[in-house]
């Protein structure tokens, strides 16, 4: 099985201890024929993790996110994967017609969600409910995250050329300009929240890993 990423949930007020929050973990299961590639793992507090379950209809889940109550998980097959609180129950839908790379729910903007794949992405403003398809300012974003509903930071890279791009956008996507032009494929980036200095951590190696 391969993990990819990981959220956490605070379930009680004040999160108080490491026991109130929940990990959620997802992967896939990379075996020719597997009915249920993508797989599921969920901690109370993170001491120990549940075992694998599957999740995901037919396609593999290569990320996840905190939004607000519940969790979300994209998948190369382009669905949309929601849980409840606790990480273990899960519903599909399909929002693109091939592989989804980037999800984000910025937690000073209870309600916005971005998602983003091969030749799109799109922004949510109630919760999910519907999604606006825009179009990327260059082929794709690898990763993006975002302070709150209107800053933001994505990038996007290639291994052959070895080169990537970091996008800016003030206005929660409508415009994109190009702010670093990097000579290795970037990988995945953060960003502070919106009551904290705007530093953005980009992480990024000469083989885009």
């Amino acid at each position: 099985m391969r993990l990819w990423c990981l959220s956490f949930l605070c379930l009680a007020p004040g999160c108080a201890g490491d026991s109130d929050r929940t990990v959620v973990v997802v992967g896939f299961r990379a075996e020719p024929g597997l009915a249920v590639p993508g797989q599921v793992m969920v901690s109370e507090g993170g001491e120990s993790f549940s075992l694998p379950e599957p999740v995901g209809g037919g396609e593999w889940l290569t990320e996840v996110t905190l939004a607000s109550d519940r969790f979300l998980a994209i998948g190369l097959s382009g669905g949309l994967w929601e849980s409840d609180a606790r990480g273990t129950s899960w519903n599909g839908r399909h929002l693109h017609d091939t592989w989804l790379d980037a999800i984000a729910a910025p937690r000073a903007a209870p309600g916005v969600l971005f998602a983003a794949g091969l030749g799109a992405f799109w922004r949510s403003d109630d919760g999910g409910e519907t999604f606006e398809r825009h179009e990327p300012p260059g082929l794709y974003f690898e990763d993006f995250a975002f302070a709150d509903a209107s800053v933001g930071a994505g990038v996007e890279g290639t291994l052959s050329p070895a080169e990537g791009t970091v996008w800016w956008t003030p206005d929660g996507g409508e415009s994109w300009s190009a702010r670093v032009a990097a000579p290795h494929a970037l990988r995945t980036i953060a960003i502070a929240d919106a009551d904290a200095p705007s530093l953005a951590a980009i992480f990024h190696g000469a083989n885009g890993l």
